[in-house]
């Protein structure tokens, strides 16, 4: 289901940044050949177009590369725009909800630490390579994880899960950038693993 959420977002990213590009150049050169009556706007009224050119831009540009079916715009094309525009405000917010409903923003077991004196020893390091290494630290009846991250992934949506029977398991947080990060386990891991959400793929897997 993620898969398809992610699909269709960045389907409707991908058209309304089109529709955003050629918005900017139908209210400089172009809106002027579909609307003569546009030629001496303002530009106040060319901007109040540019959300129902951007939801509607293939029907624009299919009207300017055929000039013969290009009119003066009416009270019905005008009214097209509201309701565009309407849409819009309705269905962004309800795109956007989906994207972030999966996300762990309340997750208190993940804090970045790397401005805090925790020291990055070989003492108790139970997984070390050229892109992080993890260490396992006891303190006040508490078991931390602590991951240096040495190299940036190529993934800026690289998350963080605990190995479970071979496969990911618990959500730990997300690996945005270099420093040490620290988790608050319950018991020991079988491992991690690095995964990209956007791609739906293991990126890397360590078992301990």
């Amino acid at each position: 289901m993620k898969t398809i959420v992610l699909l269709i977002t960045n389907c409707v990213l991908l058209y309304f940044l089109a529709g955003f590009v050629f918005g900017i150049y139908f209210l400089l050169i172009g809106a002027p050949r579909i609307d003569p009556l546009l030629k001496n706007s303002k530009w106040a009224v060319r901007i109040l177009l540019l959300p129902g050119v951007i939801a509607a831009w293939p029907f624009f540009l299919r009207k300017m590369i055929n000039p013969a079916e290009t009119g003066t715009m009416n009270n019905q094309l005008r009214k097209v725009h509201r309701h565009v525009w309407i849409a819009i405000v309705i269905i962004m917010p309800i795109v956007l909800f989906l994207c972030i409903r999966d996300v762990d923003f309340s997750n208190k077991n993940f804090s970045n630490i790397q401005s805090q004196q925790l020291p990055v020893t070989t003492e108790n390091l139970i997984a070390n390579t050229d892109k992080l290494s993890v260490q396992l630290l006891e303190a006040e009846n508490t078991l931390i994880m602590v991951l240096n991250l040495k190299t940036p992934f190529k993934n800026p949506s690289t998350s963080l899960y605990i190995l479970q029977n071979g496969t990911k398991g618990k959500f730990l947080g997300q690996l945005n950038s270099l420093g040490i990060y620290r988790f608050d386990l319950s018991k020991v891991p079988e491992g991690i693993i690095c995964y990209d959400t956007i791609k739906d793929e293991i990126i890397t897997k360590i078992e301990f």
